[in-house]
């Protein structure tokens, strides 16, 4: 196998080492395949049979990892944008000539040949591609940016893990049911939200097919090889499928006979030429008439392949006869589609509008679909706009003359004995039990947290018999006539708020002191019943439902307000428990806007809980959530359901899956006015995002404008913005505003929570960060002592926290020298750890780790060989071997078995560190401390030549280490250089002194920990 450092159109330099190609002009040659291909696969091969680590094949800036599609127009490559740092897709378009220079083979076929630099058609497709880049939407894989390099369009794009829509499909193929249809539909709306994006952005997909999108982890789908292929149907003259007698005959002569059927092998040659040869774009089974017959394709096309595509996936047949294309053409073109047998149709319960829907986008002229694909999405919505709207009118009289109206508009009852319905809830009699439940548990500061929930309690029932009231008078303004719709919606608000409360206060009359704890959040977390006054009210919320389910749906919707409120006292098995029985029978209403509502709730429950595998349920449900309520125009809840998405994503997606997040929560908060409560925590997101992306002070921009939206009532979520806002400043090294921050903070929660309050202790323990970073360390020690106390006596955060604090306090100690005092803090923060986390949590690997340095400052080798073996047999399993934070434990483990003299094993260890250059950057003492490693254990071997070679290389870069960060490390590589330039010279060596001596000098300064090398050295230093 010859090595080839040329490819085709690719400059020798940025794409190597690549191999001999496929190809020649002879009759057995191998199909032409594209030489990028080619290299990484062969590349790969060869490395593997050498036993060799693969190497990645580069194209550009790109790392070729391996192939993951192909098709007419190019190759695509799962690769790594070392620029940018991430995951993308890049596809090479196959350099095939598009500007109509074609070539013919000795049977006058037309062949594809290659491109020329700088052809009329590579700069269109380029055009196009960059064009797409601008193109932003959820929907749609998104293409980061193309270009040229050598003669090849590459265009860069979203990496999507997750299956195709056709795979997602058939993991629900079967019988045909209700809740299939449901699901298919709700996907195919989003889907077809995607295309619209692609529309309006002036492409025409022209391909679309249930291959072409792919539906990622998360749930949601995004549309992919969009509009591409349209400069390649541009650059040549569009034609129908048909070909010349001479063609025809050859193609006949070719295939051993004429089977009759000129057709019938245009079928076959159309797979060969039509996305190669431009005169023909899409897939056969999904293109529309005029794309078969190879006129001008535009979105109206695109509409039709969508519904061709949705028809299959409702009732898992095609509509038209699978065939040659001449017989499928006829049939679409007279409408005659095959006909569905009606158990079918029956079992899949697909509505009638969705299928008149779908018929018309099938229509043969593109006059005679849907303008545009926003109709047809709206027409196969089963509940937009327009009829909810109709409904409302209608189900506002019926809503008002229940017992409401009746009460509204009787004489003898004024306005403010019918607000009186909230006294059935919230009373004196009721403020009572739940205080004697809520005191019963034990809680710390049981009668200051209390206190704080009963009077938000108070209040809220205050305020909202006060809107009350005034609803009930706007209705009576205008006797024997429906309120208007907005005042239908005040209604339904604080209907809405009433139900919220009195599901609380059944949560309170068995609650235990975890809950307990959560109260007062519980109660600021309520929907605010001045957010249903006229100015506040979103036009568009909910609507309400239909006769026949008013019942049914407001039962369902008083169990999800109970999982609301348990949620929010962190009771969240019970929450999940009763959201996933709501669910149930929501689905079984098949009122979409319910079904919403129970899917968020759940959604919500399991983020709380936030273990990994809920968080993936949580974000699945909640796009679900967000697609109907999308779908439906329930922009309250959209609202909602992207706060949550954003909530979830913030510990567990990277920063750009959050900002994307945090984008749709803003956009869907704005649309409904701007709440507020609901604009405060999207501000407040937005800050957390910038914090953890290393913008302290955009983020203090956010939260600082967080503050000030955020209603006054919240004194304890206030809090909770002002602790972010002081980590922020404390990033910024603002000691001072961080400080008043945090103090502030601290006020409010003290008052309203007492002083044993987890979030008190979280807030004294950043204070303590403070104190030791502005170098007040005696202050910031204090703090920290008084977290640990009472510690095993105290609630899981808070032992978590106390935790925490005895790992900062071994820290500290180790840092005075006191290393007795850390090894104490340390085991007892692991055995705190222990009793709050399941085995395997990375915290616990956190102090194995610590445990394993101190063992080695204090000359326990054996013991730090143990605590980094318990450090890796976590990290190992949850982290792969390949990750730096393994790699980097093995070089510990070195450490340690050099100071053991297992030198051999400790060369060994440090094999599988591996630190790639990108590393060895990002860390610049990182190559340091390993050619350091590596020369003392080959000197220890004996191997001095390889040895002398490494040390060298280590002090060179510790040269570098001007702030002495490896002062302890660069001691050990030159006192081990100066023993081994001893050893290689008989008459001894001035610079091994120096050397030497300046290592006895670093061990000097650390005190009792370096005693034994002080000595070693001392004693080497009188012998030479």
């Amino acid at each position: 196998m010859s090595i080839d450092r040329n490819i085709p159109g690719t400059p020798e330099a940025d794409l190597q080492p690549t191999i001999e190609l496929y190809g020649g002009d002879g009759p057995n040659a191998l199909p032409e395949r594209d030489p990028v291909a080619s290299a990484v696969d062969r590349e790969r091969a060869r490395q593997l049979m050498l036993g060799l680590t693969p190497a990645p094949v580069y194209f550009g800036r790109f790392a070729l990892r391996h192939q993951i599609g192909s098709g007419g127009m190019g190759e695509v490559f799962a690769a790594y944008d070392e620029t940018l740092g991430r995951e993308i897709a890049l596809k090479l378009v196959l350099p095939t000539r598009l500007d109509q220079d074609t070539q013919r083979s000795e049977h006058g076929r037309q062949r594809d040949a290659r491109v020329r630099p700088g052809s009329q058609a590579q700069y269109r497709l380029l055009r196009e591609a960059q064009a797409l880049a601008r193109l932003s939407h959820p929907n749609v894989v998104q293409v980061y940016e193309a270009g040229m390099f050598g003669d090849r369009v590459y265009i860069a794009m979203e990496y999507v893990r997750g299956p195709t829509l056709r795979a997602w499909l058939k993991q629900r193929a079967g019988e045909p049911s209700s809740v299939v249809t449901r699901e298919v539909l709700a996907q195919f709306l989003t889907v077809g939200r995607g295309l619209a994006a692609i529309h309006h952005s002036g492409h025409a997909h022209r391909d679309f097919k249930p291959e072409n999108v792919l539906v990622g982890e998360d749930g949601r789908p995004r549309v992919l090889d969009l509009g591409l292929a349209r400069v390649v149907d541009d650059m040549g003259e569009a034609r129908p499928f048909s070909r010349t007698a001479d063609d025809d005959a050859q193609a006949a002569s070719d295939a051993g006979a004429d089977d009759g059927d000129s057709v019938a092998r245009l079928v076959r040659e159309a797979a060969a030429f039509s996305t190669c040869q431009g005169q023909v774009m899409g897939t056969q089974s999904y293109m529309s008439p005029e794309q078969l017959r190879g006129d001008k394709a535009d979105s109206r096309s695109d509409q039709f392949s969508f519904c061709v595509a949705l028809y299959e996936a409702l009732y898992q047949r095609p509509p038209f006869p699978v065939g040659p294309i001449g017989e499928r053409l006829s049939a679409i073109e007279v409408g005659c589609l095959d006909p569905l047998p009606s158990a079918l149709v029956r079992a899949a319960r697909v509505p009638a509008s969705v299928h008149a829907a779908i018929l018309r986008g099938l229509a043969a002229a593109p006059d005679d679909r849907y303008p545009d694909m926003e109709s047809l999405l709206d027409a196969l919505d089963p509940t937009p706009r327009r009829r909810r709207y109709l409904a409302l009118l209608v189900l506002v009289a019926v809503f008002f003359s229940g017992s409401l109206y009746a009460l509204a508009s009787a004489p003898e009852t004024t306005c403010a004995e019918v607000a009186g319905v909230m006294d059935t809830h919230w009373n004196s009699g009721v403020r009572r039990d739940v205080e004697r439940a809520v005191l019963a548990t034990g809680v710390a500061d049981g009668d200051r947290i209390w206190h704080s929930a009963a009077a938000h309690l108070d209040g809220y029932a205050s305020d909202w018999k006060r809107e009350h009231v005034q609803v009930c008078e706007h209705a009576r303004a205008t006797p024997g006539l429906p309120p208007s719709p907005v005042l239908a919606q005040r209604a339904a608000c604080l209907d809405a708020g009433r139900r919220a409360l009195s599901a609380l206060v059944d949560a309170l009359a068995d609650v235990d002191a975890e809950a307990a704890r959560n109260i007062v959040l519980a109660a600021e977390s309520l929907p605010q019943p001045s957010a249903c006054s006229d100015a506040s009210i979103p036009l568009d919320g909910l609507p309400l439902p239909p006769l026949d389910q008013v019942d049914v749906v407001a039962a369902i919707q008083d169990r999800l307000a109970e999982v609301a409120a348990l949620t929010s006292l962190g009771r969240e098995q019970g929450a999940i428990a009763l959201a996933r029985s709501q669910l149930v029978a929501a689905e079984n209403t098949g009122y979409e806007p319910v079904r919403a509502e129970a899917l968020f709730h759940l959604g919500r429950a399991l983020a709380s809980r936030a273990s990994g595998g809920d968080l993936a349920e949580a974000t699945t449900l909640l796009l679900e959530a967000s697609d109907i309520a999308e779908g439906g125009r329930y922009d309250a809840l959209v609202a909602e359901v992207w706060n949550e998405l954003a909530l979830a994503a913030y510990h567990h997606e990277d920063d750009e899956s959050l900002r994307l997040r945090l984008r749709r929560a803003a956009a869907a908060t704005h649309r409904i006015g701007d709440p507020p409560a609901l604009l405060a925590r999207v501000l407040r997101r937005r800050g957390l995002l910038h914090f953890r992306a290393d913008r302290p002070a955009e983020a203090e921009r956010d939260l600082e404008r967080a503050l000030e939206v955020l209603p006054g009532h919240a004194r304890v979520t206030r809090a909770l913005y002002l602790h972010d806002l002081g980590n922020a400043q404390r990033a910024q090294r603002s000691f001072t505003a961080a400080a008043t921050s945090y103090h502030i903070a601290l006020d409010h929660l003290e008052a309203a929570l007492g002083t044993h309050h987890a979030l008190v202790g979280a807030l004294r323990f950043d204070l303590a960060m403070l104190r030791r970073q502005s170098g007040e360390r005696e202050r910031a020690q204090g703090l920290l002592i008084s977290l640990t106390e009472g510690a095993d006596a105290a609630s899981v955060a808070a032992k978590r926290l106390a935790g925490q604090a005895h790992v900062e306090l071994a820290e500290l100690s180790g840092q005075n020298g006191q290393l007795s005092d850390s090894a104490r803090h340390l085991s007892w923060a692991l055995r705190l750890y222990r009793e709050v986390y399941p085995p395997g949590h990375l915290d616990l690997a956190a102090v194995h780790i610590q445990r394993g340095a101190l063992a080695y400052r204090r000359g326990l080798y054996e013991d730090a060989l143990g605590a980094y073996r318990d450090a890796l047999d976590i990290l190992r399993p949850y982290l792969g071997e390949a990750a730096f934070d393994v790699r980097a434990l093995y070089a510990n483990l070195a450490e340690a078995r050099l100071a053991l003299g297992d030198d051999a094993e400790a060369l060994e260890e440090l094999e599988r560190v591996h630190a790639s250059p990108v590393e060895l950057a990002e860390t610049p003492l990182l190559e340091a401390f390993l050619l350091g490693l590596r020369g003392r254990a080959l000197y220890g071997l004996g191997r001095m030549r390889e040895a002398q070679t490494v040390l060298e290389r280590a002090l060179a870069r510790y040269a570098d280490d001007a702030g002495g960060a490896l002062a302890l490390e660069h001691a050990d590589a030159a006192w081990a250089m100066a023993q081994l330039l001893a050893e290689l010279s008989s008459d001894g060596d001035a610079r091994a002194r120096e050397l030497a001596a300046q290592a006895g000098a670093v061990y000097r300064a650390r005190g009792p920990e370096t005693r034994a090398r002080l000595a070693a050295v001392e004693r080497w230093l009188a012998a030479h």
